[in-house]
C-alpha cells in the first residue's frame, strides 16, 4: 500500500518546474559583497544553520537576512520566538536609518530623525513580510503556515526556544525544517546559539574559533544542514577572569556550503549605531 501522499513527477512537468523556479529567482543572496563574489547564495530547498554564542548577534543578522531578501522582492516569514514586535521594530529602523538604538527607544529624535524613520516605514509597507512574534510556535504552525503561505525564505530566531527535552531532539528539528524546505521550496534560515567549549582553565576562552561540534546536537544537526554559518564574535579576557569583553571585531565562516567550497572566512566589525555586523 502506498499513501495517496506521494506524488511523482513526470518528465513533462520537468520543465515547467524549472521555469517556475528561475522566474522566482533560483538563489537567495547571502547579503554580503565578499561571499556574494565567491559563493552562489541559499537554494530554494536549502536549510542553513546560523551559529553564534549567546548575545554575539544572532538576531541582528537574521534581520539583516530579512530585510536584504524583502529588498530583493521576495516574500519572507519571520519567526521571532525570544523578542516582541517593539523589539524588532526598533532594530528594523536603527538598521535602516542609521539612528542609534538608545535614540530609538528613548524617542529622543530630531526632525531629521522622523523624516528618516517616516522614509523607512514607507518601504517596509511595500514588503511582503509577515513577522511572527510569538515563542510557543513549532515546527508545525511552521509546517501550516508555509503550506498556506508559501514564502520564499522562512527565518527562526532562534532554534534553542523550540520546544525539546535534550540535545538528542536537535538533529530531528532540524531535519524536520530542511524537509519543509524541500516540500515547499523555500530557503529556511535557523539561526542558533552556539556551544561554548568547556575547559579545564580560566585562562582558555571558551569562546574560541567555533566547528560543527559546536552545534546544539553536534554534527549531527550540521548533517541536515545545507549550509553552516558561523559569525564568531572575538573576545578578550575581562578584570575579572571572564571572557564576556568582546573587541567589536569577529569572522564570518562558512563552514559548510551546498554550492561552492566551505572555508571562506570574511573579517566582520560591529557597527553598534545600526545595531549590525559588517564586513571590515
Amino acid at each position: 500500500y502506498m499513501s495517496s501522499s506521494y506524488m511523482g513527477v513526470s518528465g513533462a512537468d520537468l520543465a515547467a518546474s524549472w521555469d517556475t523556479r528561475h522566474s522566482s529567482g533560483p538563489r537567495i543572496a547571502y547579503n554580503w559583497r565578499t561571499p556574494e563574489a565567491v559563493l552562489s547564495g541559499r537554494g530554494r530547498g536549502d536549510l542553513s544553520i546560523w551559529g553564534l554564542y549567546t548575545s554575539d548577534g544572532k538576531s541582528t543578522i537574521a534581520l539583516r537576512n530579512v530585510v536584504g531578501a524583502c529588498r530583493a522582492g521576495l516574500k519572507v516569514m519571520f519567526v521571532l520566538l525570544e523578542m516582541t514586535d517593539d523589539q524588532i521594530t526598533a532594530r528594523l529602523l536603527a538598521y535602516m536609518t542609521g539612528i542609534d538604538m538608545g535614540r530609538l527607544e528613548r524617542d529622543e529624535l530630531s526632525l531629521e530623525d522622523k523624516a528618516k524613520i517616516e522614509e523607512a516605514f514607507k518601504e517596509i509597507s511595500e514588503w511582503n513580510l509577515m513577522i511572527y512574534c510569538d515563542p510557543s510556535m513549532n515546527v508545525a504552525d511552521i509546517r501550516a503556515i508555509q503550506m498556506r503561505e508559501r514564502f520564499d525564505l522562512i527565518v527562526v530566531d532562534y532554534l534553542q526556544r523550540m520546544d525539546f527535552k535534550d540535545f538528542s531532539e536537535v538533529p530531528r528539528i532540524a531535519k524536520q525544517l530542511k524537509n519543509i524546505a524541500l516540500t515547499t521550496k523555500c530557503s529556511i534560515d535557523l539561526f542558533s546559539q552556539l556551544t561554548p567549549k568547556g575547559l579545564d582553565s580560566r585562562s582558555q576562552n571558551p569562546f574560541s574559533k567555533p566547528d560543527n561540534n559546536s552545534l546544539y546536537g553536534g554534527k549531527a544537526t550540521a548533517f541536515e544542514a545545507d549550509n553552516v554559518i558561523f559569525l564568531w564574535a572575538h573576545r578578550q579576557m575581562d578584570q575579572d577572569g571572564g571572557w564576556n569583553n568582546r573587541t567589536g571585531y569577529g569572522t564570518l565562516i562558512f563552514a559548510k556550503v551546498r554550492q561552492g567550497r566551505p572555508g571562506l572566512e570574511v573579517n566582520m566589525q560591529f557597527d553598534h549605531n545600526r545595531i549590525q555586523w559588517e564586513e571590515a
